[in-house]
Formats: structure tokens, sequence, C-alpha cells
């Protein structure tokens, strides 16, 4: 009778131990395709102007993810446009630390820069960010408003235009460089 209550025990024990196993494994394997999942509904809520849903989506990636890197950059993205400085600080810090040195990292982070109004300081890291990418819209955009506050018009011009090239949607640079044009012309026209 003892030998058996031990046999069941020791079975018991092996069982709950395999259904555990199983369930950490499923866990793990589940894991990257909610956090992905998650981000993505992220960039459709982002797109649609939701940013708010967006921030709760990339923030529950990361619960489900820590080092998805994706949605923290879709994350950091969504702070600068809701105006959220000190978060965006506090992330762009920590991406920086695990994923230094990249284009989209130094372009979010000269982005950052502009909001603060350090222009020559924004201007240094997306030049830095479009010699890694030369690809980033958004990064000739940005580096486009640096020139222009810096008083570079003809190099603000040439930014935006570039922008608008890369990202046919982008209608803001399209506007910027009319902007920026015809103040060169009226430049042009009080000189002579």
């Amino acid at each position: 009778n003892y030998s058996t209550r031990a046999n069941y025990r020791t079975m018991k024990k092996k069982i709950i131990a395999s259904i555990l196993l199983v369930l950490i494994i499923v866990f793990f394997i589940v894991k990257t395709p909610i956090s992905l999942s998650y981000n993505d509904k992220g960039l459709v809520n982002y797109r649609l102007e939701k940013y708010e849903l967006a921030a709760g989506d990339f923030k529950m990636a990361l619960l489900w993810k820590r080092h998805n890197s994706a949605a923290s950059i879709n994350l950091l993205k969504t702070y600068i446009v809701l105006n959220d400085s000190l978060l965006a600080w506090k992330l762009l810090d920590k991406l920086q630390k695990s994923i230094p040195n990249t284009a989209e990292t130094s372009a979010l982070h000269g982005q950052l820069l502009i909001k603060s109004k350090k222009y020559d300081l924004a201007l240094s890291e997306l030049s830095h960010a479009l010699q890694i990418d030369s690809s980033l819209a958004y990064a000739y955009y940005y580096r486009g408003i640096a020139k222009a506050e810096l008083g570079d018009l003809a190099g603000a011009a040439t930014d935006y235009i570039k922008a608008q090239e890369l990202d046919k949607a982008n209608t803001k640079a399209l506007m910027e460089s009319v902007v920026v044009l015809s103040k060169l012309e009226d430049y042009r026209q009080a000189i002579e």
C-alpha cells in the first residue's frame, strides 16, 4: 500500500512537471506572435491617427516581448507625436543602450532634438542617420526643418524635396519645400 502511494505521488509529480513544461514551451512559442500582432495592431491605429490606442498596443507588444525593438521604435514615434517628451527621452535612452547607432534611433533622436529646438544638434544627428540609411524620408523632412531654422533655406528645400520623392504621401514636405523656395525667391528679389 505504501509503495503504491509513493508510485502515485511520483507519477503525479511527473505529470505536473510535464504539464508545466508544455505550458512553458507553449508560452514562449506563442509569446512572439502575440507581441507581433499587438505591434501590427498598433501600426494600424498609428496610421489611423489613433495615437493613444497605438501607444497602448505597442506597450502590450512590449509586455509580451520586452526586447521587441520594432515595438519600442514605434512607441517612441507615438510618444513624439503625442508630445510626451519625458517618456520619449526615457525610451530613446533605453533604445540607444539596447540597439545603439542605428539610422532609426538617430533619426528619432534628431526629431526629439527639433522638438527641443536644438537645431544644430538635430542637424548632426539626422545627417548621421542619413549616412547610415539614405532611404529614411522622415529624416530628410526633419533635417529640412533643422536647416530652415538654422537659415540654410536652399539645403532645407533640397531635403524637403528628397523627403517627398521618397515618400509620395508626405504632403508636409511638399508644402514646406514650396514655402522655403518662395522665401528663397523673395530673398533673391530683395537682393536684386
